[in-house]
């Protein structure tokens, strides 16, 4: 199920190029080139479903308790709330905080992008004060 390696890529460089053909647009190219799957597709929506229902072990300050992290190349999971183990929060953390400055990235690139086109002027306001 999917894309092979060639179409995925191709794909890719045609959304880079155009974002504005949106999600619906990226669906159309993607149907192209589908490969239906059923047994990994089951596979699949189990796994998802099984991360979602892990995902929403909360504890009573509604703080996700359980996370997966890899231990020998096998993803494991540990209740950081109970863990007497360090080795497992120790690269949880490293994990979660990879992801912070991941998004601190994104938004640093997201408010230079505003800070740039704030200080934009637009050709019909420029026109405008050139005829006074």
């Amino acid at each position: 199920m999917g894309l092979e390696k060639n179409a995925r890529r191709e794909i890719y460089e045609e959304y880079r190029e155009n974002p504005d053909m949106g999600k619906e647009g990226l669906i159309k190219k993607i149907d192209r080139h589908y490969i239906y799957d059923k047994e990994k597709q089951i596979k699949q929506e189990k796994n998802r479903i099984a991360n979602s229902i892990i995902a929403k072990c909360r504890d009573e300050n509604n703080t996700r308790e359980i996370f997966a992290y890899n231990n020998n190349k096998q993803t494991t999971y540990v209740n950081i709330g109970k863990s007497k183990d360090k080795k497992p929060m120790e690269d949880i953390l490293i994990s979660l905080t990879n992801k912070r400055n991941g998004l601190n990235r994104s938004i640093s690139k997201i408010q230079s992008r505003l800070k740039v086109l704030e200080n934009q002027v637009e050709i019909p306001e420029l026109k405008k004060f050139l005829n006074g």
